[in-house]
Formats: C-alpha cells, structure tokens, sequence
C-alpha cells in the first residue's frame, strides 16, 4: 500500500525536545529514527517512536522496503531544500525517507519536511511531538473558531493556544451511556470539532435516565446513534461519528484520534483502548465510577487516568480488575466461548451509577486533558475521586509513570 501525501509525521518521544535541543546547539549532529505509518489518520500519519542521534547513512545501509526520518537544523539557507538531502541520503525508490528540518529563520521556529518516496518528493503536511507537555509544533489546518462570539467565555477561560489545539483534536469515546454521554458533552462544550462515539448496546431505560442529553424515545435505539443525534442538536457545528459496534470488532474505525476516552465497564475495553493510544500515539484517558457496598456504608469513587504515549498503561500503572480475563478477551477469535461466565452489573457490591458521580469524573478527566493542551500538565497522571457520605469530597492525586518492564509502554518490548 502506497501512502499519498500530503501525510503528518508524529514524534512519540517523551525525551524529543531534548534531542531538537542538541540539534540546535550543534547544528552538525543529526538525529534519526524508524517509521511506521497509521493509515487511520487523515491525512495519513508517519510515526517515529524515538530520536536519537546518529548518522544518517544512505538508503544503501538500509532493507528495501524501509520507512526512517532524519532531522537536522541545517546550518545554511543552501540545505532549506529537499534536492541536496536526496542526493545526500540517497533513499531507494523502494524506501520511504522522510526529512525533517528544524530551527529554520526568522526566529529558530520554523520547520519544513519532505517525504521520499517512489522517486517523488512531497512535503509534509504537518507535524507534532507527542512528548510530556503535548506542545503542537506545525499542524495541518488552521481556523477560526475561536473568533465565533459564543465561545468568547470558554476562549478566555481555557486560554486561546488550548482551545485552538482542543478545537483541531479528533476524540474518540468508547462508551456511550451515562458516563460516555457526560464525557461527549463536555467536550462538545469546550470546543472539540470531531468526535467518534463507539458503542454497540441498544439504550434501556434505566441508561436514558441517567444519561446527558437523552430523551425517553431513545430507548431501544443504538446508544451511539442516540447520542450522536443529541450533539449534533446541541452543537450543529459537531462532527460526529456513530459507530454501532463492539470496540474489539474489526470493522470499528476511529480515524486517527488524538484522544481516546475509555468510559466502559469491561477490562478488555480499557486495556484495548490503552494498546490502540499505543499504536496510534494518541492520549488516553480512562475513567470509571461506580457506587458499591463496603459494609454498611456506600462507597461512591472514580478513577480518572490521563496517560500519554509510553509513559503509562492500563496494564501497568494498575486498576484493572482482572488482567487474565481482558487479555483472554482481546485475543480470543469472535464467536470464542466465555473463559467464564459474564458478570451481572450487580455484581462485587456494585449498587449502580449517579449521574453526580458520573459528571465529576468526567469534568475532572476533560480538564486534566485541557491542563495537558495548555501546557501545566507535563506526564501522565491518575486522580481518585471519592464523595464520602454527609462529609464531602475527598481527591486523592498523583503523577505515575510507565513500568520499567511493561510490554506496552515500552517501544523496544512492545509487539
């Protein structure tokens, strides 16, 4: 399959802006790293999981069929162009090469790239680093919504870099009941242009009631279908996309989310969503609530994870209930029989869902995300929220990292 530009080129890299640093400090050194494409994006992306510096080579040092990048800040206005690092770097019409050129006039900001291919030269659409803070450097669009007077509260608000960057994000939300429907509506809320709601459950009464932005006659529609209807009568502006299937079902397409929002009840969801923001180098942000029985007391929590590309997993920082039965899901073929019986949604103590609880783990997920656009969050970090009974709220914050062994979060282990 032959990739058609214009394509993105993403650099997953916790340490990358060290790396541009070096390069800008000594304009001789060039960094390099493999590629691999996502067709799911549009425009297609090119992905690079870590820089390092090295020398370049040719397509000679390299297999037929390989894909790399190099970057550079060139040290005169003669390498500003593509034609001196064909000749340099000499890719085969077999290989894919892509050129990165950083620290460009007026003000060592400026950026340009070229993808080699085929014996073509195409420039890149655009590029980001997904690294600890997120920062957005090049993109491929730009608008205006910010200048719509009705978002004149939330620009201000949010700050206008956050809310350009929240307006040009593509956000998936896997479940779409009581907890995804408070998710989707407050992004819609803060500006996000595209949204892809997954879920393949017909809505019962019991989800209409407890759901944002559902009405009574929704009750036996597909509930990703229901809740695309209201969002798009809420925000006519709004992209969104229905996809009524099983997550883990093939024929399920996100269509390169920057964010994926696991908000589901099922362990092999989240660790799902967790292994397709791996592969993707999308954000991931998982919340679950539930009210159970401890006692004679209720205990009404939410976990909120927000976690960024290899710096922090499902599997690794914790919280899933029962790893074996999600990976024996993820992998079983369709139609495999249960490895045990399913749980009823009373089970372990569960006594059911508060919409109260629900919009405050999805209030408090949103603006750990929005802290990450803006540039004060710089890592993945996990909140537990927990309302007490008659006493109040109670918060219990921190900032994790990835396992030093975790077969996801780790590029060279990863499969």
């Amino acid at each position: 399959m032959i990739l058609e530009p214009p394509s993105e080129l993403l650099v997953i890299d916790p340490n990358a802006a060290g790396v541009l640093g070096q390069l800008l400090t000594d304009r001789n050194r060039i960094a390099v790293a493999d590629l691999r494409p996502d067709f799911d994006r549009t425009p297609p992306a090119l992905i690079a999981d870590r820089l390092h510096l090295a020398s370049p080579g040719t397509g000679d040092d390299r297999r037929p069929l390989d894909s790399w990048l190099v970057v550079a800040a060139p040290t005169s206005a003669e390498l500003h162009s593509p034609e001196p690092w064909g000749r340099r770097l000499k890719p085969w019409n077999s290989q894919r090469l892509v050129v990165l050129l950083v620290g460009l006039p007026p003000d060592n900001a400026g950026w340009r790239g070229w993808v080699f291919q085929a014996g073509d030269v195409d420039p890149l659409a655009g590029f980001r680093l997904v690294t600890g803070g997120m920062p957005e450097a090049g993109g491929i669009d730009t608008d205006d919504t910010a200048a719509d007077p009705k978002w004149s509260r939330t620009v201000t608000a949010m700050g206008e870099a956050a809310f350009a960057k929240a307006a040009r994000a593509s956000v998936a939300v896997i479940g779409a009941s009581r907890l995804g429907s408070a998710v989707a509506f407050q992004l819609a809320a803060v500006g996000v242009r595209r949204i892809t709601l997954v879920d393949p459950d017909v809505l019962e009464p019991h989800n209409v009631v407890g759901s944002v932005g559902l009405r009574a006659g929704d009750a036996g529609e597909k509930k990703a279908l229901a809740l695309a209807r209201s969002l798009i009568a809420f925000r006519p502006d709004l992209a969104v996309t229905a996809v009524p299937y099983d997550f883990l079902d093939r024929r399920t397409k996100l269509h390169g989310a920057d964010l994926i929002v696991s908000a589901v009840d099922r362990d092999a969801g989240r660790l799902a969503a967790s292994h397709w923001a791996r592969r993707h180098g999308a954000v991931h942000l998982d919340i679950g609530t539930g009210v159970t029985r401890q006692g004679n007391d209720r205990l009404l929590a939410a976990d909120v994870r927000l976690l960024l590309p290899w710096a922090g997993c499902v599997r690794c920082v914790g919280g899933l209930g029962d790893l074996d039965q999600a990976e024996y899901e993820l992998r079983a073929p369709p139609g495999a029989a249960p490895r045990r019986p399913p749980e009823k949604w009373d089970a372990r103590g569960r006594l059911g869902s508060l919409p109260t609880l629900n919009a405050m783990a999805a209030g408090t997920g949103v603006q750990l995300w929005l802290d990450l656009l803006s540039g004060e969050l710089g890592g993945t970090a996990w909140h537990r929220v927990r309302w007490v009974p008659g006493k109040g709220l109670d918060v219990a914050a921190a900032r994790v990292t990835a396992g030093a062994e975790c077969v996801a979060c780790q590029p060279e282990r990863a499969t």
